[in-house]
């Protein structure tokens, strides 16, 4: 786990580091633990202003493992662009944003993750499109974990709790009292009947709840087989509409990076490509059910094959190819990936869907706006598009007004 083996500025137990004496370094004098840490810096020497590091690491199949590495940085910039991932074979399992201050001193980050069906994986430390400072590594650390928070109870996730020292099996409510879906789980209490021994060593295979390490923060991931989550967003839309009564609804249905794994996903016979549409229907329909004029909206990657709607996602168990198939024809599409967004826009609009482009993202300029509403002016069935802002930038919001003004007057 840590940097000591190395062969002039080659880290011997590392499959990868970028540029050894010009991006990376040994470091003797800068160090978390040990005699030696890597260093990174000179950026601009490599295209992309990447550093980083890899290691291949064995994994048993279906645990959570929690991946840590310490940091310090020196006037580093763009810190946003610091990222710890957890590669398979084929994707990626796990990728969290490092949150730390331009100059900062040793800092350990961490983030958890399944392996699935992995037996090997590659953890990944360092930055993307780094510009100047530098920053230093230490202590890499993959520990499967043990703990008993998290644990999710419900229809489709049962637990077991079984001996290592003999044959048996326990029986909740009988040898040990009921195990609830809590965030936080310290201990399990033992019933006064118990046939569990003093001194025995216990197994216990659950599920726990898979959290998704994003930009915008940690997020829980739902389970679209679970009937009750229907329930619930049908209330929460029914309130929501009698507050502002909304005409106007965007699913926030993108980038979902668990799913399939539970036991009402595996015995649905039902591919994942299959559940996603039946999940955005039953949102679709909730809404129409509500007020028929209500127009429904949802970001496109999970219905692209040219971006996420496709095998081998991240943590999912199982392929989204071809969910496009599996959702209303007058959803409305809003494409968001400016680097393929003509195939997308195209893609959609053969297949009879309205598409809105979803421009600026943050930029520092209206250029790759401009490009959107081009692809938008040769795509059939287009009918709009919005600045997109994500870090509430609004700066340009009254210039990207008029263009698009400018636009609609002209035509």
């Amino acid at each position: 786990s840590g940097f000591e083996k190395h062969n002039g500025e080659r880290f011997e137990q590392y499959s990868f580091h970028d540029q050894p004496g010009e991006v990376s370094f040994v470091d003797t004098q800068v160090v978390a633990s040990g005699n030696t840490s890597i260093r990174f810096e000179n950026f601009s020497a490599n295209e992309h202003g990447l550093g980083r590091i890899i290691q291949e690491v064995q994994v048993k199949p279906d645990c959570s493992y929690r991946f840590s590495v310490r940091i310090k940085t020196r006037e580093l910039y763009p810190v946003s662009d610091l990222q710890l991932l957890v590669l398979k074979e084929k994707g990626t399992l796990m990728i969290k944003p490092v949150d730390v201050r331009p100059t900062q001193d040793w800092t350990e980050i961490s983030a958890e993750f399944t392996s699935f069906s992995e037996t090997d994986i590659r953890v990944y430390a360092g930055i993307w499109g780094g510009t100047s400072g530098r920053f230093w590594l230490d202590d890499f650390e993959l520990r499967q974990v043990g703990s008993l928070s998290g644990i999710v109870r419900r229809n489709g996730t049962p637990l077991e709790l079984r001996s290592r020292d003999r044959d048996m099996t326990f029986v909740e409510g009988t040898d040990y009292t009921a195990v609830e879906n809590l965030s936080r789980l310290d201990h399990i209490e033992l019933t006064a009947d118990t046939r569990i021994r003093e001194g025995e060593n216990l197994a216990l295979s659950c599920y726990r709840t898979a959290f998704v390490n994003k930009a915008r923060g940690r997020q829980t991931s739902l389970c679209m087989s679970n009937p009750d989550l229907y329930a619930y967003w049908d209330a929460e839309a029914r309130e929501l509409y009698e507050m502002i009564g909304y005409r106007k609804f965007l699913l926030s249905m993108d980038e979902i990076r668990s799913g399939g794994g539970c036991e009402l996903c595996r015995k649905s016979g039902k591919s994942m490509a299959q559940i996603l549409g039946e999940c955005i229907t039953r949102q679709y329909e909730i809404l129409k059910d509500i007020d028929p004029g209500i127009e429904v909206f949802i970001w496109s990657d999970m219905l692209d094959p040219g971006h996420n709607a496709r095998n081998d996602y991240y943590g999912v168990v199982g392929d989204f190819s071809d969910s496009w198939k599996y959702v209303p024809e007058d959803l409305i599409i809003v494409c968001w990936h400016h680097g393929n967004r003509n195939k997308s826009l195209d893609f959609f609009s053969k297949r009879g869907f309205r598409t809105v482009g979803a421009a600026y993202y943050d930029t520092g300029d209206l250029a790759s706006s401009r490009e959107w509403l081009e692809s938008l002016e040769n795509t059939p069935e287009a009918t709009g598009i919005i600045y997109t802002s994500w870090e509430k930038q609004y700066r340009l919001l009254a210039d990207f007004g008029d263009m698009v003004s400018g636009i609609a007057a002209h035509e």
